[in-house]
């Protein structure tokens, strides 16, 4: 009997060894309990350190040290189902940038789960009304929020200057998958700011540029430029100041289209100045809200330094 008894729990040991590497050395008490093991057994393996709580209902074997991965998978299973990683844990695990602080883990949760602030790892639920299945994705073990979502999240988190860098760091960003993100959660508290941010990565029409820089001039009491779409150096410039010799240049582009057509920009701007005349670029960004006193200053700043 004891020889049954003892190869009985040799096997539930490997099961349970087996399930846990499978899964990024997490277990959860729901599991131990479905592979056999009953309650007195998981405290007593508690108590010996054998299991290691990380959080309310999630274990690892043993106390070592875990992996980003597993980091996530425990804080999004410990909050239940309906939860999924999110705002910068969601950044981090989606490569788009470095996690800031990897004692917290960021959870949105339609549950009843709440921050957790004395575990090793530090969950900060983020409480929300519905997490859509466009806006999720399971990925291996885990769910998480997909990347459209993920700017939603972190323009509540970050000031426009922080949720650019976000954007700079990555090769493209698709607006209109964040713009559907947006609307299905609205009255955010980042959304102007996002909005800002798309703005600036979506292509604008040089009819429009051309409308705001002249709005700006006559805003600011500005000289409006001689010319518009002219001739100059073999290129048509966008606008020209004939005794300044000020060509400024309207790139409507998206910004990150704009990176990438930074060499022929620069050959554009060589010959320009080779020419003769002084280049000055203003892009989207420069006309944003907040923008319009420093980009009227630095025109004067150009046409002064004439």
């Amino acid at each position: 009997m004891l020889d049954m008894r003892a190869k009985g729990g040799e096997v539930l040991d490997r099961r349970i060894v087996e399930l846990v590497r499978r899964q990024e050395g997490v277990v959860t008490r729901a599991q131990l309990l479905g592979l056999g093991l009953g309650a007195k057994a998981v405290g007593h393996r508690l108590t010996t350190g054998r299991l290691v709580a990380r959080h309310r209902g999630v274990y690892t074997l043993g106390p070592g040290p875990q992996t980003d991965l597993a980091r996530w998978v425990a804080a999004v299973w410990a909050c239940g189902e309906n939860s999924a990683l999110s705002h910068d844990s969601a950044a981090a695990h989606a490569r788009m940038k470095a996690e800031e602080d990897r004692s917290v883990v960021h959870v949105s949760t339609t549950t009843r789960a709440r921050t957790r602030p004395d575990d090793e790892v530090r969950i900060v639920v983020h409480r929300v009304r519905h997490l859509d299945r466009a806006d999720v994705g399971w990925i291996g073990l885990i769910r998480a929020t997909r990347i459209p979502r993920i700017y939603v999240d972190e323009a509540d988190r970050l000031d426009y200057a922080g949720l650019r860098r976000l954007a700079d760091a990555q090769r493209r960003i698709d607006p209109a998958a964040i713009r559907a993100a947006q609307q299905r959660s609205p009255n955010r508290r980042g959304a102007a700011n996002l909005t800002r941010l798309l703005e600036r990565d979506e292509p604008h029409t040089k009819s429009v540029l051309e409308r705001l820089f002249l709005a700006l001039c006559a805003a600011r009491r500005l000289r409006r430029p001689d010319h518009l779409n002219v001739p100059c150096a073999g290129y048509v410039v966008d606008a020209l100041y004939d005794v300044e010799r000020l060509v400024v240049e309207l790139d409507g582009r998206a910004y990150h289209e704009r990176r990438a057509q930074m060499a022929s920009d620069r050959r554009r701007d060589a010959a320009v100045q080779i020419a003769g005349f002084r280049v000055l670029r203003l892009v989207w960004d420069q006309f944003g809200p907040g923008d319009e006193v420093a980009t009227a200053r630095l025109v004067q700043a150009m046409l002064r330094a004439a």
